[in-house]
């Protein structure tokens, strides 16, 4: 029998409060009371909470809160704080249950031993109660699934769900708003949209709720479908049927610390000197030649979202992404990947900041160092090309975007079509003010940046104990491949199979950058940065702060073997990597020709070589 609450580390920065391991109203109300407790005053250093259905995750920064401290000041909270909510609305949501349009309603059935019309009976008649939202913007969780319709969820992940997808998987039934690859079955379809940013607030379900489902045939679907597109709510919502405790408000995001890496500035970079242009500039532009897959503009994160479901985005390597913008005062920068792109400047001279892995870059012909500062002139081409090493790159121009942010961010996310669409050629990037360029290019010396062949640190858990002892040394002494499935959300990654000591499947729960899930095939996948905010694949590891960046550079087909430390050394390593990056990166002045060896020195210098050549 387990004491409860448990306190769970998610590597350094993260930690799960777990009230129990079954979806239970009773634990439910102690995880929303807990977040309403942190949402009205949280302790410095807490960047934001999810509550899910039995436990709440806290991110954190442990620079600023100890976890000692956190789990005090948890533990000070009397029982049941937090206001209770005295909403408790009801909705019926219309839901179509066709085979033509429920993808996988004939296979779940048949795995239930179930007709396609009795599943979908069942699963309408049912009353639910939204828990929580996870995974992707808008994805609303429910309890309240019939037993008879539980179904395990799958071993691997089936390709990107429909939007407005009704799941089911693993005992438990939710709402999909966009596509997603999941574990889950679809069984039906709503044509509602849960999530919505023409809407204010943009979530149309608070946790708490109560819903139903109303069975509608594909001609009707069709028809509301179209009027939801149109921003119409074709939702019905019914009069509060009684009080919901704590839960949050709908559309409300609070908790949101700065981290040490945001919004810092370093005047210095640009050579020391006046440098050239600078001011506000309506008309300056960075102009998109060529771009491959994958290339974003990214911020340090969008924060205090998570908790309805919307991934913080942000850059793949934070080190990378600090050492650019740090160099032009930026809190911006477009990430570059294998792709590539081309870029040019319009209106105004602009000052660029590279950092990132061992790119090949060239400005008219002429060849760079993969870390620099230069300034782009009106006219002039800027090149960058994959090189020998490193999956990413980072460009920051000094100045300000002209764009509108998206919930608070200029953090792209592809996936839900939240922040900045990916770049294309073509694209026009308006500034709405410039900072000084440089005289000449200056080679950047940013020494947090070298690679090594060390392996990967990870701490254990929040699930270890779902692995034998056997399994988890495996993990350990393997050796990994990057898969070629990689991306932004994860890693995947070939090696041996790892088997489970107590199944698959876990009570969802939130996820942090770096948690290492294995899912029932064994094969295992690392949570990036545009990971889902929560997931129901057991967590066997999480990689330390202070080497995500050095797993982001990893291509596909790149090896990499785990060490396991402690939170003590997490910490540790993450102090020393601020002091670092605290003190800045150094510019020295280019010269005019460029020698390999030069370069050469220079990417030693600037620590953006693999210490596998």
């Amino acid at each position: 029998m387990r004491d409860y609450p448990r306190f769970l580390d998610q590597g350094e920065t993260a930690l799960t409060v777990e009230f129990g391991d079954a979806v239970d109203p009773a634990l439910n109300a102690q995880v929303l009371a807990l977040d309403a407790a942190f949402r009205a005053e949280a302790p410095a250093g807490v960047r934001e909470t999810i509550p899910t259905y039995r436990s709440l995750l806290v991110h954190y920064e442990p620079l600023v809160i100890s976890r000692e401290a956190l789990i005090g000041w948890i533990e000070a909270q009397p029982p049941g704080a937090g206001a209770a909510r005295a909403d408790g609305a009801r909705w019926i949501i219309p839901c179509c249950y066709d085979p033509a349009i429920a993808e996988d309603i004939a296979e779940a059935a048949a795995a239930l031993g179930l007709s396609v019309p009795e599943l979908a009976a069942r699963h309408a008649a049912a009353d639910y109660r939204a828990y929580m939202y996870g995974f992707a913007p808008g994805w609303c969780y429910l309890g309240g699934l019939p037993e008879t319709l539980a179904i395990p969820r799958r071993l691997a992940p089936r390709g990107p769900t429909p939007q407005g997808a009704v799941l089911i998987g693993g005992g438990l039934s939710l709402i999909a708003t966009n596509p997603m690859p999941t574990g889950w079955y679809v069984v039906g379809r709503t044509p509602e949209r849960l999530f919505s940013l023409r809407r204010d607030p943009p979530f149309l379900i608070a946790p708490g709720d109560a819903l139903r489902f109303a069975p509608v045939d594909a001609e009707t679907f069709a028809a509301l479908d179209a009027r939801a597109a149109a921003g119409e709510v074709v939702t019905r919502r019914e009069p509060p049927s009684q009080p919901s405790p704590a839960s949050p408000e709908r559309g409300q995001a609070r908790i949101v610390i700065e981290s040490p890496d945001r919004e810092r500035s370093l005047s210095r970079a640009s050579g020391g000197g006046t440098g050239r242009g600078g001011g506000r500039l309506p008309d300056a532009r960075l102009v998109i030649h060529t771009a491959g897959p994958g290339v974003t503009l990214q911020d340090a994160g969008r924060f205090g979202y998570s908790r309805f479901g919307v991934t913080p985005a942000g850059p793949m390597d934070p080190r990378a992404f600090r050492a650019a913008t740090q160099a032009v005062g930026a809190s911006v920068a477009l990430e570059i990947s294998l792709g590539g792109v081309e870029l040019s400047a319009e209106g105004a001279t602009l000052a660029i900041a590279l950092a990132g892995g061992d790119f090949a870059i060239s400005l008219d012909g002429r060849k760079l160092p993969p870390a620099a500062l230069l300034a782009l002139e009106p006219g002039a081409r800027l090149t960058i090309r994959a090189g020998a090493a490193g999956a990413w790159c980072y460009a920051a121009v000094g100045g300000r975007f002209d764009i509108p942010p998206a919930l608070g961010s200029l953090a792209a996310h592809a996936r839900s079509g939240i922040g900045p669409q990916p770049l294309a050629a073509g694209a026009s990037l308006p500034l709405a003010a410039v900072a000084p360029a440089p005289h000449a290019p200056h080679i950047l010396s940013a020494p947090w940046l070298t690679v090594s062949d060390a392996p990967i640190r990870v701490t254990p858990g929040p699930q270890d104990d779902y692995f034998s002892a056997e399994s988890l040394a495996r993990f350990l002494s393997a050796e990994w491949r990057v898969g070629a499935r990689s991306d932004r959300m994860a890693y995947a990654l070939e090696g041996p199979r790892l088997a489970h000591a107590r199944g698959h499947d876990i009570v969802s729960d939130g996820a942090a950058m770096g948690a290492v899930q294995i899912p029932g095939s064994g094969a295992p996948f690392v949570l990036m940065a545009d990971r889902q905010p929560t997931g129901g694949y057991p967590k066997i590891a999480t990689v330390i702060g202070a080497d995500l960046g050095r797993m982001a550079q990893l291509r596909p087909g790149e090896r990499l073997r785990f060490r396991a430390v402690d939170r003590e050394e997490a910490v540790a390593a993450r102090a020393a990597l601020e002091k670092e990056m605290a003190a800045g990166a150094v510019s020295r002045p280019l010269a005019a020709e460029i020698s390999t060896e030069t370069l050469m020195a220079a990417n030693l210098i600037g620590g953006v070589v693999s210490g596998r050549e």
